[in-house]
């Protein structure tokens, strides 16, 4: 007589535990990938901040050695690998003598932060020049410009450059109003003044400063270019044009 047997209990997990863990699961994915991309990326912006501070120390040993900031990468006295998730921008000045800037972008998936930015000068890293989200920058000092593939130094028009015979003013006046405008206020074509401006502070740098950089670039970093880091007798040529300019203004709207 064969005795039966009863069926073993079977282990394993419920429907109901199962969907507990799938939750759980859930909600650690929800917090922790976020934070993995942020540590993803600002081991990537690291990168930039590196490079450009061996820049910054190579810029202030070339001016030690010949009085002036050096206008190329290779004439400086370092050899570092770019960064590799970055693109590399033009080494722009005024004046090399006293000032220079370089920046840089992020090239690539950035983890959602779009095109951002990272700029130096001879004083270190420029908040206001860059457009690095906090999360990513050293001391979270994230960049005051706007993230994107092109980075205007406003995320709005200024209405700065809108000259007319009903808008009167003196010399000081115009310079405040041409430096505190932006990029977004200039519109090729509109004012064929403001246009011949541009025109001659570019040529006049490409001929006496053998300056590199396009129409488009030059004209980006002049706007760039904020009130206070604007002193009348750094740039004679500077200076020149804008009298030009002023001058003109002054006699063609009947200041």
């Amino acid at each position: 007589m064969h005795t039966a047997h009863k069926p073993a209990p079977q282990s394993g997990f419920s429907l109901t535990e199962l969907s507990v863990v799938v939750a759980i699961l859930g909600i650690l994915a929800l917090i922790g990938v976020p934070k993995f991309q942020t540590v993803v990326e600002g081991s990537k912006a690291q990168e930039a901040f590196i490079y450009l501070a061996h820049i910054q120390g190579a810029q202030e040993r070339y001016n030690a050695r010949s009085g002036v900031y050096a206008k190329k990468i290779s004439d400086l006295d370092i050899e570092i690998d770019f960064p590799k998730h970055f693109r590399m921008g033009t080494l722009t000045s005024f004046n090399w003598e006293t000032q220079w800037q370089l920046r840089i972008f992020r090239s690539g998936p950035s983890g959602g932060s779009g095109g951002y930015s990272v700029c130096f000068n001879q004083d270190g890293y420029s908040p206001v020049r860059s457009s690095i989200p906090a999360d990513y920058a050293p001391g979270r000092r994230g960049g005051h410009l706007t993230p994107g593939n092109t980075v205007p130094p406003s995320p709005k028009p200024s209405g700065r450059i809108h000259w007319s015979k009903d808008t009167p003013m003196d010399y000081d006046e115009y310079v405040d109003r041409i430096f505190d405008a932006n990029t977004l206020d200039y519109k090729k074509g509109k004012d064929q003044m403001l246009d011949t401006m541009l025109w001659l502070g570019h040529i006049i740098d490409q001929i006496f400063e053998r300056d590199t950089r396009t129409q488009d670039e030059w004209t980006e970093d002049f706007f760039d270019l904020d009130r206070d880091e604007y002193k009348a007798g750094d740039d004679y040529w500077l200076d020149v044009v804008l009298r030009w300019h002023y001058n003109n203004m002054k006699y063609t709207y009947k200041w």
